[in-house]
């Protein structure tokens, strides 16, 4: 231990290399030609530390990386806790631990799969939505404007029917669901966009009836809001 004052006098600030401790007093450790102030523990030999795990790394900035660890009674704990995590990992899926690799890869490109086909269905549903929804919409100025609600659907099902109903040129779409609040979706085709229609000033304005916010570009935007009751009032 060394007064701080005399400590900078004769190791300089090289001292500081891992930080500059509190106090007036500090621990000054030298290992072989390096010097450093350190509260931290130090050993003889490695071996006294007993087993390590590394918890994780993180990168700090350019050259520099943080390792976090657990040593000795600590390190014993963070390796039971992880076996833990198996065990209870392998009896959810009702399986042995080391199968768990295997099933979980097999897992996952079933997700996969069954993704895939969720679109394909989705995509379908769109066309069989438009060709009704398109039947139904109301002229506005030489505009055909479709204003519905699906219930149900997410946000990436809106936009896909959207744009499919916006390959009509002369189309604006303006699509609500009720799913976990309310989401909406408006597009405009290249004729509607010529007529003045913008899909960013009808999303931002509905959104502020139900509640939300929201906004895009002139031919594509989404937004939503917390309050499904006032869908019905920010579709009319």
């Amino acid at each position: 231990w060394m007064d701080r004052i005399y400590a900078e006098k004769k190791y300089g600030f090289k001292l500081y290399q891992g930080g500059v401790p509190p106090g007036n007093s500090i621990r000054v450790l030298k290992v072989a030609d390096d010097v450093e102030a350190c509260g931290g523990t130090h050993c003889t030999s490695t071996g006294l530390v007993g087993p390590i795990k590394i918890l994780k790394t993180e990168r700090i900035q350019d050259g520099v990386e943080r390792i976090e660890y657990a040593a000795g009674l600590a390190a014993v704990r963070a390796m039971q806790k992880m076996e833990s995590y198996l065990d209870q990992s392998a009896e959810a899926l009702r399986v042995l631990p080391e199968h768990l690799p295997s099933t979980i890869e097999r897992f996952f490109s079933e997700w996969k799969e069954f993704k895939k086909e969720n679109e394909r269905l989705k995509d379908e549903l769109a066309h069989v939505r438009v060709a009704g929804m398109v039947n139904d919409a109301l002229d506005v100025g030489g505009v055909r404007v479709i204003a519905s609600l699906i219930p149900g659907a997410d946000v990436e099902e809106l936009v896909k029917v959207a744009g499919e109903l916006t390959q009509n040129k002369d189309v604006v779409a303006i699509l609500v669901s009720d799913d976990e609040g309310v989401k909406i979706v408006a597009a405009a085709g290249d004729d509607a966009l010529d007529a003045g229609a913008n899909a960013g000033t009808i999303v931002r304005e509905m959104s502020k009836i139900v509640g939300g916010g929201g906004g895009g570009r002139p031919n594509m935007a989404r937004g939503g809001g917390v309050d499904p009751l006032k869908v019905n009032d920010s579709l009319e």
